[in-house]
């Protein structure tokens, strides 16, 4: 037996039927641990130490993988570039950086010529540095060495990163 319906239901189906079915279609979020979600989110200050001169480029290169790292920044979160204008240190501050896991590979390009020189091996002739002070002999650093968490727990949200030859 088929029921008829009254032309205000068809009416009123028509309208919420598509609202439903988009409804379920998105996704849904669990909320952060008693945290606000969007306060998560925050600057990340780099102290870039160990810079011998004034000039060049220091480049600070922020990864969430290990795709590209240390080298490959079109794979990067964020790249910043700034001139020192002394020896000492240089402040790299990313934008916006939720809480995860994240390392960073920073280079200072003395000469400025857009790169960091290596010799016929592969080996940076310009100083270099990661998280955790990770310096491999004969390869590039992994990220899983690199990696640190990042929380906004933390009382400040301020790393080191020491370049050196």
């Amino acid at each position: 037996m088929r029921r008829e319906c009254s032309p205000s239901s068809r009416f009123l189906f028509r309208m919420i039927a598509p609202l439903a079915l988009l409804s379920a279609a998105l996704p849904v979020s669990a909320p952060a641990q008693g945290r606000d979600v969007a306060t998560t989110a925050a600057p990340l200050l780099v102290n870039v130490t160990g810079v011998a001169a004034a000039g060049g480029i220091v480049r600070c290169a922020l990864f969430a993988e290990s795709q590209g790292f240390p080298k490959d920044e079109q794979y990067a979160l964020q790249v910043l570039r700034v001139v020192p204008e002394a020896a000492g240190t240089v402040i790299c501050r990313f934008t916006e950086v939720p809480d995860g896991r994240y390392a960073v590979s920073v280079a200072h390009d003395v000469n400025g010529n857009g790169k960091v020189d290596e010799n016929m091996v592969g080996q940076p002739t310009e100083p270099w540095g990661t998280t955790n002070a990770v310096r491999p002999r004969f390869r590039a650093p992994r990220f899983d060495e690199a990696a640190i968490m990042v929380t906004s727990d933390a009382a400040t949200r301020t790393i080191s990163v020491q370049v050196k030859k």
